[in-house]
């Protein structure tokens, strides 16, 4: 089925980078700055979703929000990307987040604690959790290097140069000092065009 898509934003940074933070900002109205640099309205409030999800989506939707993970920037998602459903999108606008990687190691190492914590809840599928806790394992120690770190963000603008180059393309700073140089700050994140 075609789709008829007006705003298209992506979120997009590694695991544990505050995208789903943002993303909830935005959504609950408390990143009132950027809606209105991305043109949200009330009467369209955005959906979001995460990138495989985008192959279900069949109904119009005005201001869609996809939560982009670098950490699975693949082949695959960039056959999603991609995709014919996009085609519709008149205005794309990419936010790719950053913070200091140590504070990005830090917060997978917390979000990795958290998952052995789980499995003390016998409520829970424990098989789930080891699921997770593996994978928290092998991004937590892919953070350890900061050269691994900076190639998931040029693996990420060399894909949008040549794909979506000439999309409205932004870099949200967490706590950037320099408000100055941004074209606006918000929710301790400082907004700058790439």
């Amino acid at each position: 089925m075609t789709t008829t898509m007006s705003s298209l934003t992506i979120v997009a940074g590694p695991s544990c980078v505050g995208k789903t933070t943002l993303i909830n900002y935005l959504v609950n109205s408390r990143a009132p700055s950027l809606a209105q640099y991305l043109n949200f309205t009330k009467t369209h409030e955005p959906v979001v979703i995460g990138l495989s999800d985008l192959k279900e989506i069949e109904a119009r939707i005005d201001n869609l929000i996809i939560h982009y993970d670098l950490f699975f920037h693949s082949v695959e998602s960039v056959q999603i990307l991609r995709s014919p459903q996009l085609a519709g999108y008149g205005n794309i606008t990419f936010i790719t987040l950053h913070i200091p990687k140590n504070l990005l190691l830090l917060r997978s190492v917390k979000r990795l604690l958290w998952k052995f914590i789980r499995l003390l809840n016998p409520q829970e599928s424990h098989a789930m959790i080891f699921k997770g806790i593996a994978l928290g394992i092998k991004k937590t120690l892919y953070y350890c290097s900061s050269k691994k770190i900076d190639q998931l963000y040029t693996k990420w603008d060399n894909f949008k140069d040549l794909h979506f180059n000439g999309f409205q393309d932004l870099e949200a700073r967490f706590n950037e000092l320099d408000h100055e140089k941004g074209l606006f700050s918000e929710n301790h994140w400082t907004f700058v065009k790439r």
